[in-house]
C-alpha cells in the first residue's frame, strides 16, 4: 500500500503557511487552518502597525513572509537567513528557512532548519507538521509518524497534523491505522481543498477491528 494515494503524499504541501511571530500565534494558526492567504496578510499587516512585530529580525521574516507568499522563495530563503544572523534565536526565522526550502524541493537541506526551529519552540505544532513532511519526502516514515503524533498532541483540533500522520499511516501499509487518523483530519478540516480526495481514500480504507 506504500506510495501516494489518489495523488496525495503525505509530504504534499496544499497551502504555504509562512512563519509568524509569537505574539500573533493563536489568530495567525486560524488563519493557516482556513488557508486564507490574504486575510493572513491583512492580520500581519494589523500587528506590525500595532507594533507586535518589533525587532529587526522580527521585521525582515515579515519581509521574508512577503516574498513566500508571492512564490519568491529564493529572495525569501535570503531574508530568512539574513534573520537568522540578526537573531540566531528566533524560532520563526529557522522556520521559514525550513518553508522556504521545503518548497524548493531541498528537503535534506530544510531538515536541520525545522528542527532547529521546534527545538527553539517545541510547543508549535506547525513547526511538527512540517518536519513530518520534510521527513516523509526523505521515506523515513517511522520518524515522520513520531513528529505528526508529537503535532496531534500538541493541537488536536489543527487538521493538518492529522493528514499528516494519516497518510504516513497509509504509506506504511496500516490501513485501518491510517482511516482512523483521517477520519480526525476531516472531523477538523471543513473547507480544505483537498478534503473530497481524503473522503474517497478513507472510504477504501478497512475499518479498525472492534475492541475486545
Amino acid at each position: 500500500m506504500a506510495g501516494d494515494a489518489g495523488g496525495l503524499h503525505q509530504g504534499d504541501v496544499l497551502s504555504r503557511s509562512p512563519p509568524t511571530g509569537k505574539t500573533s500565534r493563536e489568530a495567525v494558526r486560524t488563519m493557516i487552518s482556513n488557508r486564507n492567504l490574504r486575510m493572513w496578510l491583512v492580520l500581519m499587516v494589523a500587528l506590525a502597525l500595532a507594533g507586535c512585530v518589533g525587532s529587526e529580525g522580527q521585521r525582515r521574516v515579515q519581509e521574508a513572509n512577503d516574498l513566500l507568499s508571492t512564490d519568491r522563495l529564493d529572495e525569501a530563503l535570503a531574508a530568512y537567513k539574513d534573520a537568522e544572523r540578526m537573531e540566531p534565536d528566533l524560532a520563526d526565522a529557522h522556520y521559514g528557512e525550513g518553508l522556504a526550502l521545503y518548497q524548493l524541493q531541498r528537503h535534506a537541506e530544510a531538515e536541520p532548519a525545522l528542527l532547529r526551529a521546534v527545538e527553539l519552540d517545541p510547543e508549535h505544532a506547525l513547526y511538527h507538521v512540517y518536519l513530518g513532511r520534510v521527513l516523509g519526502r526523505l521515506d523515513r516514515l517511522e520518524e515522520a509518524e513520531e513528529v505528526f503524533r508529537r503535532a496531534t498532541v500538541l493541537e488536536p483540533i489543527e487538521p493538518e497534523g492529522w493528514r499528516g500522520l494519516g497518510l504516513t499511516l497509509y504509506n506504511q501499509g496500516r490501513g485501518a491505522d491510517a482511516r482512523v487518523a483521517l477520519e480526525q483530519y476531516l472531523a477538523f478540516a471543513r473547507s480544505d481543498s483537498d478534503r473530497s480526495a481524503i473522503m474517497q481514500l478513507v472510504r477504501v480504507l478497512p475499518a479498525a477491528p472492534p475492541k475486545g
